[in-house]
């Protein structure tokens, strides 16, 4: 006859064991399928359901040691914190008949090798009358976590099993340091009595755990012996207290503390080596910044760029180029200052003020030129990259310093870089050089580079204008009924061919708006010509929301095609000032008002790409 495998007899023998250890009224119940849980606990209290699961796997072992050990698949361990439910693995020792418990959140695995099938841990609690409350307020506040109910002040609770590497002066310094900065926080006030705590600091010989109740938390472990000697012991005190810190502040953050976060992240940043982690370090950078904390974050930025790992400060950097890029234009200057102070000289310097220079450009193009600069003459070798010379250019341009701005996208474009033929067409057009820029644009159309709103409707807009300024007209071809309100407000003396008169003065300088306006009007017999001159008209306004609302219109009526091309431009050129005129003027079409809300933000064409200066390999971001 078969017979029955001393396994199952195991495992019966578990069950009961445990059945017997939990409260009358806790259900448990068996799992018709095992993928690494065997049962589960529907927790009662009072006689009524609390709608706690607690799921269970449970081993019987012939001798699993005290505390007991048991190897578990690396499969189930993945499988139960993909869990709903908190899970814990049991033991039944048979020997001594004792159970042996763990929530599986808090196994210790670090021992373990990420390739290995199975892994060996330690189940360090022994089971007894106390255990069904530990678990039954540990599955509270594991729900709570997970809601997002946790209630603050946060009561802390500081566990010491044993001294930190046998040291009572190491464990003593370091749980005064701990409490002194937590307990200043009026998120966090100490346990009293048997109070349960929800903050958990727990120290054994070779490892502090720091945990919210319910969550796994983090456990720093400590593999070699620590210095004995005064200065030696207390530098190292400040190091631990500054981890635990750091993992306090993650814990925080998890849970909505921001401010706690943020004071805690400010305390640490010098010294703690979690925070250059790759998880930890763009989160901290990140807190630090929408903290305001400039110092702090200062501090962890310059640590992690000088380390020897490329992933860490590729972050740093990424962290840099984007806070700096939300930052309010008002901070932005004494955050600069901060960076520029705390940094060495050499590599990492000059990239750190091109970075910021690119950032800072549209809110402070001054200082954004000096910092330009400031890198060139720290790492010359920026001046033979043409990307420089056209960032620089940009600035000219911006300022309107338009001779400038060619003499720098001339030698960006001789240096290679194609991509600068647009931007050095626009300064040419917009110096006065008409033949030249629209030569220069279509050159570039030609070569296949992409070809934005804003050139492509100047390129149109003026080579329309060119061919109008090269004619010649009767002066028959204006209204004289019209000529009193055109001329209004011009200081010119007209003559009895007006339209011939403001056709060679702009033939002489065609960047006068007022008269590119006027000149607009009296095409009104072309409508086509008249709206591509009215475009012209709104370009050489700058921001005037009166220019381009005409010029909508115009291209409205004769080109509905090229709508939303003016479109980005007008918003580009007027933000929002342009809708708030609309709607107080009452100007503007439903088609003109669609198009303009339409668009999400000014059109800029965005290079990105690796370039090498000096011995730094970075992502430069070039924007027009």
């Amino acid at each position: 006859m078969p017979g029955r495998p001393f396994q199952h007899i195991l495992e019966t023998s578990s069950r009961s064991a445990l059945s017997a250890a939990l409260p009358q009224e806790w259900l448990l119940e068996p799992r018709e399928h095992d993928y690494g849980i065997d049962l589960d606990i529907e927790i009662f209290e009072d006689g009524y359901a609390t709608g706690l699961r607690i799921a269970v796997q449970l081993k019987g072992q012939q001798n699993s040691g005290s505390p007991a050990r048991v190897k578990l698949r690396r499969s189930s361990i993945s499988y139960w914190k993909e869990s709903d439910s908190p899970v814990i693995v049991v033991i039944w020792d048979e020997k001594t008949d004792t159970l042996w418990w763990e929530w599986q959140y808090l196994l210790d695995t670090h021992k373990s090798k990420n390739t290995a099938v199975s892994v060996s841990v330690v189940i360090p609690r022994r089971w007894d009358s106390a255990t069904p409350s530990e678990i039954l307020r540990e599955a509270r506040a594991h729900r709570a976590a997970v809601r997002g109910e946790y209630e603050t002040p946060l009561p802390l609770q500081v566990i010491t099993h044993e001294d930190l590497q046998g040291d009572q002066v190491i464990t003593r310094l370091t749980v005064a340091k701990v409490r002194r900065f937590l307990l200043a926080r009026p998120e966090v006030v100490l346990a009293k009595g048997t109070e349960p705590g929800q903050l958990i600091l727990e120290i054994r010989r070779t490892q502090v755990s720091i945990r919210l109740l319910g969550t796994a938390g983090v456990i720093l472990h400590f593999l070699r012996p620590t210095p004995k000697d005064g200065p030696a012991r207390d530098e190292f005190v400040k190091y631990i207290v500054d981890d635990i810190l750091s993992s306090v502040a993650t814990l925080s953050g998890a849970i909505g503390l921001r401010d706690m976060t943020d004071y805690l992240l400010g305390q640490v940043a010098e010294r703690t080596q979690l925070l250059l982690s790759e998880r930890g370090l763009a989160r901290s950078l990140g807190q630090l910044a929408q903290a305001g904390n400039n110092e702090a974050f200062t501090t962890l930025f310059v640590r992690a760029i000088q380390s020897d790992d490329y992933t860490l400060r590729g972050i740093a950097w990424q962290s840099l180029v984007f806070f700096t890029e939300v930052m309010p234009a008002n901070k932005k200057k004494a955050f600069i200052n901060q960076i520029e102070n705390a940094l060495p000289r050499g590599d990492d310097y000059s990239r750190a003020l091109y970075t910021l220079a690119q950032n800072i450009k549209d809110d402070d193009s001054a200082k954004a030129l000096e910092l330009f600069h400031a890198a060139a003459v720290e790492d010359p070798a920026y001046k033979e990259r043409p990307y420089w010379w056209s960032d620089v250019g940009v600035i000219h341009f911006n300022a309107a310093r338009y001779d400038e701005a060619i003499i720098h996208y001339e030698k960006a474009v001789a240096l290679g870089e194609e991509s600068t033929m647009f931007l050095l067409a626009d300064a040419y057009l917009m110096s006065g050089r008409m033949g030249d820029g629209l030569d220069t644009f279509h050159q570039a159309a030609e070569s296949g580079l992409e070809e934005i709103s804003e050139w492509k409707m100047k390129k149109l807009s003026f080579e329309a204008l060119r061919g109008v300024l090269h004619e010649s007209y009767p002066d028959f071809v204006v209204d004289p009924e019209m000529i009193p309100d055109i001329s209004l407000g011009l200081d010119v003396e007209f003559g009895p061919n007006p339209l011939q008169d403001v056709v060679d003065m702009l033939n002489q300088d065609y960047r006068q708006p007022d008269l590119l306006g006027a000149l607009g009007l009296y095409l009104y017999g072309n409508a086509e010509v008249q709206s591509l001159v009215m475009v012209c008209f709104a370009f050489m306004s700058r921001g005037n929301p009166v220019a381009w609302t005409m010029a909508l219109e115009a291209i409205l009526d004769s080109d509905p095609e090229l709508l939303q091309d003016m479109a980005v431009c007008a918003m580009q050129q007027c933000g929002d000032a342009l809708l708030e005129y609309q709607a107080i003027e009452g100007g503007g079409s439903a088609a003109i008002h669609e198009s303009l809300t339409g668009v999400i933000g000014p059109e800029r064409p965005y290079i990105i790409r690796s370039v090498d200066t000096g011995r730094a390999t970075f992502d430069v971001f070039k924007v027009r």
